[in-house]
């Protein structure tokens, strides 16, 4: 069997998209096993942490730079913290 040139060229363009899509030519679709949500937290995020006193109140907001956090905190406070995301768990289920 004789493929030309053009044709070739076809399907190394059609494999290179379902590789792209997620998966060796075709065989694993990514979003198929995605069972949840990505975090919104990626490797690398700068996220600026607020603890309250009693420790009920928390809140976690993700910096666009270092230049945002502001090192000050009033007296309900307990803990104001800038920190960067070296490694973001994954959820494993148990059977």
């Amino acid at each position: 069997m004789k493929i030309s040139k053009q044709r070739l060229n076809q399907i190394i363009k059609e494999e290179l998209a379902k590789v792209e899509e997620g998966g060796f030519a075709g065989h694993y679709n990514k979003d198929e096993y995605s069972d949840e949500e990505q975090s919104e937290y990626s490797v690398g995020d700068l996220v600026e942490i607020h603890i309250s006193d009693d420790g009920y109140d928390t809140s976690m907001v993700i910096l666009d730079s270092a230049d945002e956090f502001v090192a000050t905190h009033g007296y309900t406070t307990s803990a104001k913290l800038l920190v960067k995301v070296v490694q973001v768990s994954r959820r494993e289920y148990e059977d």
